[in-house]
């Protein structure tokens, strides 16, 4: 059985708390934070940056509201770090699609 450090039982814990949640390593600055689910007022604050072009501005929109764990500012400070943090916000953003179907019995 594998013996897990401090940091990762501490993880465990907000995968427990923050279901949704996500742990974000980021290399450049060596931390490791983790992220509670996006929330629509943050989601939508955080697009209208991205949508204007402003990439960097959205991810450090979603790093100090959905942080919970660890030190979003170590990351912004960096350039390199947060280029890297805005590419991976991308898969924290993107939802499932929805199919809709006409009938429950559509296999399509």
């Amino acid at each position: 059985m594998k013996k897990h450090t401090e940091q990762e039982l501490e993880i465990i814990a907000l995968e427990e708390k923050y279901p949704g949640g996500r742990a974000l390593y980021v290399e450049e600055v060596d931390e490791l934070l983790f992220l509670r689910k996006i929330d629509r007022g943050t989601y939508t604050a955080a697009m209208k940056w991205i949508n204007n072009g402003d990439a960097l501005t959205g991810a450090e929109t979603i790093l100090a509201a959905c942080t919970v764990y660890g030190d979003f500012k170590t990351v912004t400070k960096d350039f390199d770090a947060l280029r890297s943090t805005s590419v991976a916000l991308s898969e924290f953003i993107t939802v499932k699609s929805a199919v809709l179907k006409k009938r429950l019995t559509d296999t399509e």
